[in-house]
């Protein structure tokens, strides 16, 4: 079988963005959501509204970065838009 080596790059760069991930629905379970579904499907927008407006206040954790295809760091207030932008095309896909 032949070695998808772009395939792999991926995936070890999913795994790098894996602690952006983990870090927000951390961060929402300390808002008291029950993990990032429950974000998704609430129906109090003020409620998440509130939730967003500290996350992009807060700085995140030392080491946490997003990282584009090719495994370079977005800077930090880019990396949450493009992360909340992906739960919103994720969910609208589903829709």
């Amino acid at each position: 079988m032949i070695e998808n080596i772009r395939l792999r790059e991926l995936a070890i760069v999913a795994d790098l963005n894996k602690k952006i991930f983990d870090d927000f629905v951390a961060f929402l379970m300390a808002s008291k959501y029950l993990g990032l579904h429950d974000f998704v499907v609430s129906s109090d927008s003020d409620r998440a509204k509130r939730a967003l407006m500290q996350y992009f206040l807060r700085r995140l954790p030392s080491g946490i970065s997003l990282y584009d295809g090719i495994a370079r760091p977005y800077k930090e207030d880019k990396a949450k838009w493009l992360l909340l932008g992906w739960f919103s095309v994720t969910r609208l896909s589903k829709d």
